[in-house]
Parts: C-alpha cells; sequence; structure tokens
C-alpha cells in the first residue's frame, strides 16, 4: 500500500505512574464537557492507553467482536443507535455484564447540528430512556459524524452525560476501506488514544484479532472511556466545565503547537488539529507545515 494512502497520527494521554484505573473514579467534572479530538491530543505524551470505541451498533456482527475481545480480556466503549437496540435489547444487557461501556449515538444516527432544539432531544433522551429501562448506565453522547452545537450541550448537561469523540479514525466507514488497510493503520505506529471503529462492518470485526494483536504487542493497554478519563484525575488536560463550540475546534495557540505525524492530501480535514504542527512524511521529503482551516489531511 502507498504511504500516501493513509496518514499515521499519535495522540496519546499523560498519566501518573502506577495511577489506578476504575470507572468508578473518573474523575468530578460538570455535566456538558465536550472531550474532543483537540482536548485529547493535549493530554500530553507518554501514555500506554488506548481506549476502543465502536459506533452504530448493535448489529449482526457485535456478537462475533465480543468474543474476540473477551478472549482477549479487553474491555471497550459501544456507542449504540436506539433503532438497533430495539433488535438487540439483550445483546445490549450482555455488553455492560461483560465489562463494556455504552454509549450514546442518538436514536436515528441524524447529524444534530442539523436539527432544531426539540429534535436534539428526542433523538438524546429516547436512547437514555430505552438504556435506563433495560438497567444500563449510560454517561457519554457521541453525536453522529462528530456534528454538535450549542443546544447538544445543553441537553447533554440537563441529562448528566458529557459529548465523547475521538483522537484516531479508523476510517473503516470508508467505501475505499479494506481489511488490510485497518491493519496497517497500526503496524509500527505505537498510536494511542481513543479510537473510533464501527462494528456494524463485518469487515471490521474480521480485523479487529490482527489490530488488537499488533496494539498489545507494541504495548497498549486497552482501557474504557471512562477509564481513559479517570486515569487523568487531578490533571488539567481536559477542559473542566462546558466547552461549546460550533466547529468542533479553535486554532491550538501558537506558542505550544502538538506536533503529529501526517501526510497532508486532498481527503478530508479535521478541524480539531487546526494550529498542529504537521510532520509531512512522504519518501524523499520531510517537512512541518502548519494546519488549519484549509488544510485538508488523511489519517488513521
Amino acid at each position: 500500500m502507498s504511504v500516501a494512502g493513509f496518514v499515521h497520527i499519535c495522540a496519546s494521554v499523560l498519566v501518573s505512574a502506577g495511577m489506578l484505573l476504575s470507572s468508578q473514579g473518573a474523575f468530578a467534572r460538570e455535566a456538558g464537557t465536550v472531550v474532543d479530538g483537540r482536548a485529547i491530543l493535549k493530554m500530553g505524551k507518554g501514555s500506554d492507553l488506548c481506549a476502543l470505541t465502536f459506533d452504530d451498533g448493535p448489529g449482526p456482527h457485535t456478537e462475533r467482536l465480543m468474543g474476540i475481545l473477551r478472549e482477549r480480556g479487553i474491555r471497550a466503549t459501544f456507542f449504540l443507535v436506539g433503532k438497533q437496540i430495539g433488535y438487540y435489547p439483550d445483546l445490549v444487557v450482555r455488553l455492560q455484564q461483560e465489562g463494556h461501556e455504552i454509549g450514546n449515538h442518538t436514536q436515528s444516527h441524524r447529524s444534530l447540528r442539523d436539527l432544531p432544539q426539540e429534535e436534539q432531544r428526542a433523538e438524546i433522551v429516547s436512547v437514555q430512556d430505552t438504556l435506563r429501562k433495560l438497567g444500563v448506565t449510560c454517561r457519554y453522547i457521541r453525536p453522529p459524524y462528530g456534528k454538535y452545537d450549542a443546544c447538544t450541550v445543553d441537553i447533554a448537561r440537563a441529562e448528566g452525560t458529557d459529548i465523547m469523540l475521538w483522537s484516531i479514525d479508523s476510517m473503516d466507514w470508508s467505501r475505499k476501506a479494506r481489511i488490510e488497510t485497518m491493519k496497517t493503520l497500526v503496524a509500527g505506529q505505537k498510536l494511542r488514544g481513543i479510537f473510533l471503529f464501527h462494528d456494524t462492518h463485518a469487515q471490521t470485526v474480521d480485523a479487529m484479532p490482527q489490530i488488537l494483536d499488533r496494539l498489545k504487542a507494541e504495548g497498549c493497554r486497552f482501557v474504557t472511556v471512562s477509564e481513559y478519563l479517570a486515569a487523568l484525575q487531578g490533571a488539567e488536560a481536559v477542559p473542566t466545565g462546558i466547552e461549546v463550540r460550533e466547529e468542533e475546534a479553535p486554532a491550538l495557540p501558537p506558542q505550544s503547537p502538538v506536533q503529529v505525524k501526517c501526510i497532508i492530501n486532498n481527503n478530508v480535514r479535521f478541524p480539531f488539529l487546526n494550529g498542529c504542527i504537521c510532520n509531512i512524511h512522504v519518501p524523499g521529503l520531510q517537512r512541518q507545515r502548519k494546519i488549519d482551516n484549509r488544510t485538508r489531511v488523511r489519517f488513521f
């Protein structure tokens, strides 16, 4: 595969050595906090934590994925779509019983930023109500496509939840994605952060054993999203209180840019990387470029 076909991006979290991870000990902050890719990147380097997240389920491949995770003693976070929960209610209960964390991915996977407040509320609250009836706890909302606005944050705060995005996109939702591409993304890159996958795709679940084994071989310590944030208790990396942005993030301060390893192409833009320094790696060329709103990058 051509090196220009994907981007290597490292995003890691700084934790205190020997800190005990516990979903019950997630650090206290006001509900309605937005934890986006920019916030995760700012958490610092040096961590061995990897939080796997799976969106859009549950579906016909979720149970097989559970078996793969169970064999390796890995707990993940599943952001569920309300319509899908109705088809697999028992599976949702089992996910929680097996130690996985459950998140809210709205009732019908519509872009929340494009909806009026009452429709947003219905999309979010209906899933919360369904999960409560199943006895399932939900602390995080992930807006479809990562799109949210001030209304979304208000609703999340009213529900006692936070908005959780990601720092590493597997791109498994892309029609061009292949199993080998997803396997390659972790080869020797020492990726850390909050990973985005989709358990609704057979190719993702097919690729997962090799991806997990490679990550583990490179020292990854698998945690849920709550455990990931709990490791930062007392740190200032994740913003406290409510952080509202119509776009995902403003530029980082120029005096302290975050550096990422990436390749610039014409694929897609990631606003949360605005202001980062991109170390461009292509054969025969190594240079730096500052990312802005016009920069398009593809990364895995």
